[in-house]
Order: structure tokens, then C-alpha cells, then sequence
């Protein structure tokens, strides 16, 4: 009984330190509309493609009624990301999620969040987000002035991602 006891104690434990959850979630006192956005959690956390980098973050976010996806990418150089363009995401069922970028974007020092040394920028995705509930990613590409680059998600990071957009959908329709 007190093995099942401390087992049950340590799976509950982790699930709090490694969750995703809901960051905001509110109503603006200025134009009534809703506002919500989840936790920024990090994907493809190591150098994968060792010439351009390949860190990453994102969240989702809810404005009134329009949901998109924010990506913080680290890059190692300085690039831009032009307005409109796509940011794809490979599903493991075969289909690609296709999201636009809302405006172009310069990789600057300290264009990310997380530190002033690195390169990067953050890019709002526009586009159907509610296609993250389908399928687990598998790879990221992304278009740039330089071209595009690919980025192989690890299994276990797509699973968080999907997760993500599951609980960030689920509280879209349960309410504030």
C-alpha cells in the first residue's frame, strides 16, 4: 500500500512540474473581448540543423475569437521571416498544417524571450491551429529570405505540442 501510495504521489508530482497549462486567461475591461494564452513551452530544444540552429517555443493564443500560434525560433544567424510567409507543420497521419506569418520579422539579439544574447525571432502563425488536434508533428519547416529549413520534431515533443493544443482547446469552449 505505501509502494502504490508513493507511486501515485511521484506520478502526480511530475505531471505538475512538466505541464502545460493555461497562462491568461480574461476578459479585456476595454473592449470586452476574451483573451487567452498558454504557457510557452519549448520543441526542438537542441541544435538540430547545426548551420541555422533549431530551438524553439510556442503558444497559442485566443483574442476575442481568432486563435493562432506564436513560434519563437533561436536561430544562430540573422535572417528574416517575410510577411505571409509559411511556416509548415508535418503531421504524422501525412497531412502538412500550413500557417502564414503575420509580418515580416527580423532575427535580432535578443529578439526572443529567452535571453538578450540570443538570435532569433517571434513570429505570430496565422492560419486553421485547430488542425493540431488531429495529429502529432513530426517536422517543422520554415521559410525564410534564405529559403526554407526543416526541422525533425522528436516524438515526444510533437506529443507535448498536441497536448498543448488539446488543453488550450478544450478551455476555448468551456469559457473564462
Amino acid at each position: 500500500m505505501k509502494k502504490l501510495l508513493l507511486f501515485m504521489t511521484l506520478v502526480l508530482l511530475s505531471s505538475f512540474v512538466y505541464a502545460q497549462k493555461i497562462d491568461k486567461n480574461y476578459y479585456d475591461q476595454f473592449t470586452g473581448k476574451r483573451v487567452m494564452y498558454t504557457t510557452l513551452e519549448k520543441f526542438n530544444w537542441k541544435y538540430k540543423n547545426p548551420r541555422i540552429g533549431g530551438k524553439m517555443q510556442v503558444r497559442f493564443i485566443l483574442n476575442d475569437d481568432f486563435q493562432y500560434m506564436v513560434l519563437h525560433w533561436y536561430s544562430k544567424n540573422y535572417l528574416d521571416v517575410a510577411a505571409n510567409a509559411k511556416i509548415q507543420f508535418k503531421l504524422d497521419n501525412g497531412h502538412t498544417i500550413t500557417l502564414n506569418n503575420e509580418s515580416l520579422v527580423t532575427a535580432t539579439k535578443g529578439g526572443t524571450s529567452l535571453s538578450k544574447n540570443d538570435v532569433g525571432v517571434v513570429m505570430n502563425c496565422l492560419g486553421d491551429v485547430s488542425k493540431f488536434a488531429t495529429a502529432i508533428v513530426t517536422a517543422v519547416r520554415i521559410y525564410t529570405s534564405e529559403g526554407y529549413y526543416d526541422f525533425e520534431i522528436e516524438p515526444k515533443d510533437g506529443a507535448k505540442l498536441h497536448k498543448m493544443y488539446m488543453l488550450f482547446s478544450r478551455e476555448v469552449y468551456i469559457g473564462a
